[in-house]
């Protein structure tokens, strides 16, 4: 490809992320921003393109430069056109061509959008911790939760480019609240970090009580920080909150095992920040669970490798 330069470029649910890479794929600068929620396609595009082209003009960069632009967000993406179906995590994107307008607002820079796990997976696979590994399942554990499978060294898509989307099967059919995906009971409506954070917002509502409150200053701002320093506290209604995430996580990497047979997983997103003692009691029930061939057929869980940066480099890696 010509061009000395390139971005990468994370979509969020709270916050996007901007890097700028060299020709050898090196990350050179990088600057985050907030995600606006409800902002329309139009906004979305706008404030994408001004981003880039204010990082690449803080580092003496002409946009001419660069060879590409690559875009990992949440949701239901055609990888070969862009086209957004469902972006989980910012609902007013649905429905939505997104390469082409960021392109065509880029002076027809070549723009790749794909899904976001899909451009971390291709990260910790050639960089990080899956390099090397000929079968792997990286796993996003952060506001929402899904997969993607890289099978004999190559991401698996699927037919419409949606492969992985494993967070929004469902488990407990018409219970619990109602994800973004539009069904109540799937895995993330459980587990996930943003999700969590409305079961407690609803027990404290129904009259629950916790220290949490007292630690934010109010129900509305609790995190998934305080729910884990309350729960390090013995806090009832934290340690609830912890232990259905627990069993969900475990059921869900059961599950995806099982269908997959693929034995290296590979975690990475904020959901890390819970703690080792918080991850450690989900691999021993999902050994619970798998206790028949573990012996004999050892399943590996990894931490991502290049911790804050995956998001980044990964769609960076979307050009190459």
């Amino acid at each position: 490809m010509s061009g000395f330069y390139s971005v990468g470029v994370d979509v969020g649910g709270t916050k996007t992320a901007f890097g700028l890479f060299d020709k050898n794929r090196k990350l050179i600068s990088k600057k985050r921003v907030s995600t606006i929620q409800g902002q329309t396609p139009d906004i979305f595009v706008n404030g994408l393109v001004n981003n880039v082209r204010s990082l690449c003009d803080s580092n003496h960069v002409d946009i001419k430069q660069l060879q590409g632009v690559g875009v990992g967000m949440p949701g239901f993406i055609r990888q070969k056109d862009g086209y957004v179906f469902k972006c989980t995590n910012i609902p007013s994107l649905h429905c939505f061509m997104a390469k082409d307008k960021i392109s065509e607002s880029l002076s027809g820079i070549r723009v790749e959008l794909d899904n976001d796990t899909h451009a971390a997976a291709l990260a910790e696979s050639r960089q990080g911790a899956g390099k090397g590994v000929e079968n792997m399942l990286y796993c996003a554990v952060s506001s929402g939760i899904a997969t993607a499978p890289i099978i004999h060294g190559e991401l698996f898509r699927g037919t419409y480019g949606f492969s992985g989307e494993t967070g929004h099967m469902i488990i407990t059919p018409g219970e619990g609240l109602r994800c973004a995906c539009g069904n109540k009971g799937c895995f993330m409506s459980w587990c996930s970090g943003i999700m969590i954070e409305k079961h407690v917002e609803q027990w404290i509502s129904e009259g629950g009580t916790t220290i949490m409150t007292e630690l934010v200053g109010g129900a509305c701002n609790i995190s998934t920080k305080e729910i884990a320093e309350a729960w390090r506290l013995n806090d009832s209604m934290a340690t609830k909150a912890v232990k259905q995430m627990q069993h969900f996580f475990a059921l869900w990497f059961y599950n995806t095992y099982l269908f997959t047979n693929i034995p290296y997983f590979v975690l990475g997103g904020g959901l890390l920040k819970m703690g080792d003692d918080f991850w450690s009691q989900i691999f021993d029930e999902f050994n619970d669970l798998n206790c028949d061939t573990s012996s004999e057929c050892p399943v590996t869980f990894k931490k991502a490798k290049l911790i804050e940066n995956f998001g980044i480099i990964g769609a960076n890696e979307l050009l190459y």
